[in-house]
């Protein structure tokens, strides 16, 4: 039996929803690490932040020890300790088997000093250097602040 045109206009407005949407949520699949949506915030202050999920799928354990920002940021790996941002002496851990979860609560990346303001609905490239997966070259999707 063929499609009508109006069963054959439903059926294509369903693939589109479908569709994997821009902007949302991507993972890169590197080595045993898993890296889940890097993100910033807009900001227009000369500081930003970043967040992801890294999960180590690995039987040893790994770190985060380096970042880099095309907006031409100093960068910092940071922790909050008792509401207080702490820098962090030398990396992320990345325990094996588990999934670490970069927020404003908890560990995050900040960059300083940056020379090309984030802003919504752009993406700026950065790399991700791990102590024992190497570089992984990411982009970071810009959303507004919350």
């Amino acid at each position: 039996m063929p499609l009508s045109r109006t069963n054959v206009l439903v059926l294509a407005l369903l693939l589109a929803c479908l569709a994997p949407v821009p902007g949302r949520a991507h993972e890169i699949k590197f080595g045993n690490l898993v890296v889940v949506h890097p993100w910033s915030r807009q900001s227009h202050s000369g500081e930003s932040d970043a967040y992801m999920k890294i999960a180590n799928h690995g039987p040893e354990d790994d770190r985060l020890v380096a970042v880099t920002a095309d907006i031409g940021a100093q960068v910092i790996l940071c922790d909050m300790k008792e509401g207080a941002m702490v820098p962090l002496a030398d990396a992320i851990p990345l325990p094996a088997g588990k999934t670490v979860e970069l927020n404003a609560k908890s560990f995050h990346i900040m960059f300083l000093d940056v020379k090309s303001a984030p802003v919504a609905g752009t993406e700026f490239g950065g790399t991700l250097t791990f102590e024992k997966a190497g570089t992984l070259k990411v982009d970071f999707e810009v959303d507004e602040p919350e």
